[in-house]
């Protein structure tokens, strides 16, 4: 079981250090792609640094040429990890038939806060045909949209098929079958017209060069009075996840919502109309 919480507190302990920020990555990126035990022991080390760490830390970290060497490296290492966690908890929650395994999930806690966060600052735009990209085999955040937006259609679009399935008999245990889940790439699709508001995953294009790609196609093809949404690393988050470059939005009105509860990732909302 990957997402089990430490029993003792002093594992929550941690230096924090540029160097030591490094070290781990570096080995983060030496890691074999079947060795999710091992990626899971060297990320639930360095989440809580990241989180702890000083904006000075983070600088030198960013700023360094050796980080700067591996970033896509550890951007797409981090990627492949959180689809993999996440197979393994839809499987244990299905094979459990028990919506309350995903309480033992190591981010249970501050998914909570973060999607709280986020549907307050979307409730005033009263949006009800709702899509996520990239909503992944445990769809945590179209659900909990759905649960605080009882008449809103909540949609999830997915590419990987095995993680539709997941994600289908999850929305089932979890009392959501009304959940949709559609199996397609967000970034080949042309037409979002069946929905008022798009909201773009963090690691819908894993690495910062593919996240411009991204932004561009779904300004291009989301319909200007849909509200679009990006999920984009800030501060700390910068090391782990790609980020929305604010150049690709310097003719487009867009928020960047500040003061996130969990500092690794915001939501930038662009409004056209």
């Amino acid at each position: 079981m990957l997402n089990n919480k430490p029993d003792d507190p002093a594992q929550s302990i941690h230096p924090a250090s540029p160097d030591h920020v490094l070290r781990l990555c570096t080995s983060i990126c030496k890691t074999e792609n079947d060795d999710l035990d091992g990626r899971e022991a060297l990320f639930a080390e360095l989440d809580p640094i990241l989180d702890t760490a000083s904006d000075e830390i983070i600088e030198s970290v960013l700023a360094s040429s050796t980080f700067q060497a591996m970033k896509d490296t550890v951007h797409a290492i981090r990627a492949a990890y959180e689809y993999e966690r996440e197979m393994e908890l839809a499987n244990d929650i299905i094979v459990q038939h028990n919506a309350k395994v995903a309480e033992a999930f190591r981010s249970h806690d501050w998914y909570d806060t973060a999607l709280d966060f986020e549907t307050k600052a979307l409730a005033p735009f009263k949006r009800k045909r709702i899509l996520f990209v990239g909503s992944g085999p445990f769809p945590t955040s179209p659900m909990a949209f759905l649960r605080n937006n009882p008449g809103a259609k909540v949609t999830c679009m997915e590419r990987y098929d095995d993680a539709c399935e997941k994600a289908r008999a999850v929305a089932d245990i979890f009392g959501l079958p009304e959940l949709e889940i559609i199996n397609s790439d967000g970034a080949e699709v042309r037409d979002f017209s069946a929905f008022d508001c798009v909201i773009v995953g963090l690691v819908v294009g894993a690495v910062d060069s593919h996240k411009a790609t991204i932004v561009e196609h779904f300004l291009t093809h989301v319909p200007d009075d849909a509200l679009l949404c990006f999920r984009s690393a800030d501060g700390s988050g910068q090391v782990i996840y790609p980020s929305v470059d604010p150049k690709d939005l310097v003719d487009v009105p867009h928020t960047i919502l500040e003061g996130p509860p969990h500092k690794s990732f915001t939501m930038i909302i662009v409004d056209r109309k």
